[in-house]
């Protein structure tokens, strides 16, 4: 059960790039870090130890809206909460329903952020979502 959080904030992907330095770039060792994905993968709490983006440095010190959403999806119980690509929407998952609904209470008091209960679906479901557009 995931939750997206979209602060009233336009952030230029390319501005965004710009701003990134050449160190904070994952562009070592990529077989090495394939490989570790895919063990990593298997383990029950990959959500919560592995995921990053390397935009959120650059993009909240530029956007403190962002990094405060993101913050605040953590202190209300989301695990991960973390920034979608490049900006300005930040995500969610929780363990509950429950929680996430106090979550989507609690956060509709900004004034400035939209939030959206979102699923994950499988491969399988993705494809025959599009067989029916197509």
């Amino acid at each position: 059960m995931g939750l997206v959080v979209t602060p009233d904030i336009d952030v230029s992907t390319a501005e965004a790039y710009q701003a990134m330095t050449v160190p904070n770039l994952t562009n070592r060792e990529v077989e090495r870090i394939l490989l570790n994905c895919r063990f990593e993968a298997k383990r029950p709490d990959f959500l919560t130890r592995k995921l990053i983006n390397d935009f959120e440095k650059t993009v909240f010190a530029r956007f403190p809206d962002i990094g405060e959403a993101r913050q605040t999806l953590a202190d209300l119980g989301a695990s991960p909460a973390m920034m979608c690509g490049s900006g300005a929407s930040v995500f969610g998952f929780f363990d509950k329903e429950e929680t996430r609904q106090t979550a989507i209470k609690a956060l509709g008091e900004h004034a400035n952020w939209r939030s959206f209960a979102v699923a994950t679906i499988s491969r399988r479901e993705y494809r025959e979502a599009l067989r029916q557009v197509f």
